[in-house]
C-alpha cells in the first residue's frame, strides 16, 4: 500500500541523498520534481484557503527543498511561484 510521505520526509530522502552524492561529486544540489498540479495544490493547502490557514511554516512552506515543477500539458504561461519559495 502506497504511503503519503509528508513534507518532513521528502527533505529528509533529498539531504540523505545529497550528503551520499557529495562523497563522490563534491557539492550537489538535491531538487524535488513536482508536477504544476500536485505543486499548486501543495501551495494551496498549506496557504490561507487550506488547511495551514496561511502559516508559512507548515507543509510545503516548511521546506527548504529546491522544485522542479513541470508545467502542465499545454499551459502558455509560466508556473506561478510565490515570492517567499524564490531563490
Amino acid at each position: 500500500e502506497a504511503q503519503q510521505m509528508r513534507w518532513r520526509d521528502r527533505e529528509e530522502i533529498g539531504e540523505r541523498i545529497r550528503k551520499e552524492e557529495e562523497k563522490d561529486f563534491g557539492k550537489v544540489q538535491v531538487s524535488q520534481l513536482q508536477g504544476q498540479d500536485s505543486f499548486e495544490k501543495a501551495i494551496f493547502r498549506s496557504g490561507p484557503g487550506g488547511k495551514g490557514k496561511g502559516k508559512h511554516g507548515k507543509g510545503i512552506w516548511s521546506t527548504r527543498t529546491h522544485f522542479l515543477v513541470f508545467p502542465r500539458v499545454g499551459a502558455s504561461s509560466s508556473v506561478p511561484v510565490p515570492a517567499q519559495m524564490r531563490p
